[in-house]
Order: structure tokens, then C-alpha cells, then sequence
């Protein structure tokens, strides 16, 4: 399965500004995640994968996409209806983010980041929510805070990037 990153209708001749010129963001939904079911050991793929499906099992909330879960052609699908969106990287180095931060922007949620340790030096620090991806317990903890403290639309400001 190729990578599918977010993309909107292809027919419109800027599709970018129509997303940057939005004032509303309706979110219907609470939490998602895009994590295929790969449980590699030699890659980080199988901490991501316990991580989700900790989180999973214990926030009725989080909607799981991906492949070998639940398939989706199109990211915005998972995205843009909701309010938060969990973001953890296959790979932990500093400076090295990827499209899972990125496209949550895009869609105008508010994620949850395991990943680049130094992330805060690209993105404001309050546009996304970092989360222990060696420690579910304490990842659940500080995800059923933020929500239930409503961070989604105190932070709302600091994730319009443009």
C-alpha cells in the first residue's frame, strides 16, 4: 500500500487556500489515530502499535485507521472531523518529524506527538500535545486530561500555523 498523505479535492485551483482562508472547524468527533497493524521489532513500528492499542482499549473515543485495521483512502477521512489527532513517529531523533505532524495540522486538530524531541524549535509549543511513547500509562493520563480539560479549543489558536 502506497503512503497517503492529505489531500483535497484536486479539482480546486488552490486548494491550499481554501484551507489557510477557513474561519469554522467543524469536529464532531474526539480523537483519532492513523496506525497500520505492522508490529516490526526491528523497527519502532511494534511500540507504536502496543501504544495505540493500549490507548485503544482504553478511550472509547479514539477512532483507529490504517492499514490491516481500518482502511482509508484518504486521510481526511480520520482527520478532519475530529478534534485531536494522535501522531507517533517510526523513528525518534531529533529534527526528524514527518507528514503525521503535519497533516494534523492540516486538518486543524490538535495532536498528540510522540516523536521529535525537539519539535517545539518548528512548531509552537502550544500546537501540539507531547506524549511518552515508552510509558502508555502516563501517555493515557496526560490524553484523557487534555481532552477532558478542553485543550482542543484553548490551543486552537497556536495550531493555525499560517
Amino acid at each position: 500500500m502506497k503512503a497517503v498523505f492529505v489531500s483535497y479535492n484536486q479539482a480546486l485551483t488552490d486548494p491550499m487556500q481554501e484551507i489557510l482562508d477557513q474561519t469554522e472547524f467543524p469536529k464532531t468527533k474526539m480523537l483519532s489515530t492513523i496506525c497500520s497493524a505492522k508490529q516490526h521489532t526491528h523497527t519502532m513500528h511494534k511500540m507504536r502499535y502496543d501504544l495505540t492499542r493500549y490507548l485503544a482499549d482504553r478511550l472509547p473515543e479514539l477512532d483507529w485507521f490504517g492499514h490491516g485495521i481500518q482502511e482509508i483512502e484518504n486521510k481526511t477521512v480520520a482527520m478532519d472531523g475530529y478534534k485531536y489527532h494522535l501522531c507517533v513517529e517510526n523513528h525518534l531523533e531529533p529534527h526528524h518529524w514527518t507528514e503525521k505532524l503535519s497533516d494534523a495540522f492540516v486538518a486543524m486538530t490538535l495532536p498528540f506527538y510522540a516523536g521529535d524531541p525537539l519539535a517545539t524549535e518548528c512548531f509552537p509549543q502550544e500546537s501540539f500535545i507531547p506524549i511518552p511513547l515508552d510509558d502508555p500509562q502516563k501517555a493515557f493520563e496526560i490524553i484523557r486530561k487534555a481532552m477532558d480539560g478542553g485543550e482542543y479549543e484553548k490551543r486552537l489558536p497556536a495550531c493555525l500555523l499560517y
